[in-house]
C-alpha cells in the first residue's frame, strides 16, 4: 500500500510499542532491580506505571504533532482533526494494554518481544489478509473491465447496424425526445449520441450488481473493523478523510447526475435542431472541484 500516515500508525506504531514497552518490567527483574523498586516508597508499580504514560505520551506526540502541522496547513477541520488524535490515542492504548497483559506472564524481555511480534504478524498482517481474501469469496463481483468491454461492444455494433433500430431503442428510453425529426441519409450527431447512450444503459444492470457488490464489501470490512483494531483504524481514517468506498461511489453518483445534466442540455440542441449561440456556452452545467475543509477531501460542485 501506499507509505502515509495510516500506514505509520497502522503498520509501524505498534513495532515502536513493542520495542518500547516489551521488557518494561522484565527488564528490571532481569537486571535485580524490581524488588528493590517496589520496596520505594513511590517505587514499584506507581513508577512503572508513569513510565507507561510517559512513553505512550511521547509516541503520540511523535505521530500528533506531524499530523496537526499537516492538518492545519492543508485547512482541515478542528473536528476531523480531532477525531484522528483520539484513534492515534486509542490505537496506542490498544497496543500499550497488550504488551502490559503479556507482561503479567513474568516472561522474559525476549519472549515478551517474540510474543508481541507474533501478535503484531496476526493482527495486522495475516488476520486482515484472510478476511480480505474471504469477504472476496463470500461476495463475488465482477471485473469493472468486462463492464466496459460489453459497453463498448455494444457501441461498436452500433454502427453494423440499422440506425432506425437505434433510435427505437433510445426514444423507448426517452420519450421526451421522441418527437424529434426523422433522420436523415446524413451523418447526424443525435445518433451517434443515442447508440452511446444506448450502450451505457445496455451494462446498467451489471453496473448495479458490481455496485451492490462493492456495498456489501464495504459493510463487511467495517464490521469487521470492530473485531480487529487494524482495519477498523484504517476504516476511521478513511472515512474521516473522506476517501472510503462510500465517499467514492457517492463522487461517482455526483458525477452521475452531472452527466444527464449534462447530457439532457445538450440534447435540447440536438434533438431540437436549435442553434447553439455564445451565450449557450455560459448556460452549460459546468463541474468543478473544491476542497472540503472539514474532513480535507475533493468534493464536487456543479452549477446550472
Amino acid at each position: 500500500g501506499r507509505f502515509d500516515f495510516a500506514f505509520v500508525l497502522v503498520f509501524l506504531a505498534p513495532l515502536f510499542v513493542v520495542a518500547l514497552f516489551h521488557d518494561l518490567t522484565s527488564g528490571e527483574r532481569e537486571a535485580g532491580r524490581l524488588r528493590m523498586l517496589d520496596a520505594l516508597p513511590r517505587g514499584g508499580a506507581k513508577l512503572l506505571r508513569r513510565r507507561m504514560l510517559l512513553r505512550v505520551a511521547l509516541l503520540w506526540a511523535a505521530l500528533a504533532v506531524p499530523f496537526l502541522v499537516a492538518a492545519v496547513a492543508s485547512g482541515v477541520g478542528d473536528a476531523a482533526i480531532f477525531a484522528v488524535l483520539s484513534v492515534i490515542l486509542a490505537y496506542l492504548l490498544f497496543w500499550m494494554a497488550l504488551a502490559a497483559l503479556v507482561a503479567r506472564l513474568r516472561w522474559s524481555s525476549v519472549a515478551n518481544a517474540a510474543t508481541l511480534a507474533a501478535c503484531w504478524l496476526v493482527l495486522v498482517l495475516v488476520l486482515p489478509t484472510l478476511a480480505h481474501v474471504a469477504i472476496n469469496r463470500a461476495v463475488p463481483i465482477g471485473q469493472g473491465a468486462e463492464i466496459a468491454l460489453a459497453q463498448r461492444e455494444m457501441v461498436n455494433r452500433a454502427w453494423d447496424i440499422p440506425r432506425e433500430t437505434t433510435m427505437r431503442r433510445f426514444y423507448a428510453g426517452h420519450p421526451e425526445w421522441a418527437d424529434s425529426a426523422p433522420l436523415g441519409s446524413a451523418f447526424h450527431y443525435k445518433w451517434y449520441f443515442a447508440f452511446h447512450q444506448v450502450g451505457d444503459e445496455s451494462v446498467a444492470t451489471k453496473v448495479r450488481a458490481y455496485r451492490s457488490g462493492l456495498e456489501r464489501r464495504d459493510a463487511a470490512a467495517r464490521m469487521l473493523g470492530w473485531v480487529l483494531p487494524s482495519v477498523g483504524v484504517q476504516a476511521l481514517l478513511t472515512r474521516l478523510a473522506d476517501t472510503d468506498v462510500r465517499a467514492q461511489l457517492a463522487y461517482q453518483d455526483r458525477v452521475r447526475a452531472f452527466h444527464a445534466r449534462l447530457r439532457n442540455f445538450y440534447y435540447g440542441y440536438l434533438f431540437r435542431d436549435r442553434p447553439f449561440g455564445r451565450v449557450d456556452f455560459g448556460r452549460a452545467p459546468i463541474f468543478t472541484a473544491r476542497m472540503n475543509t472539514a474532513g480535507g477531501s475533493n468534493k464536487a460542485a456543479d452549477r446550472p
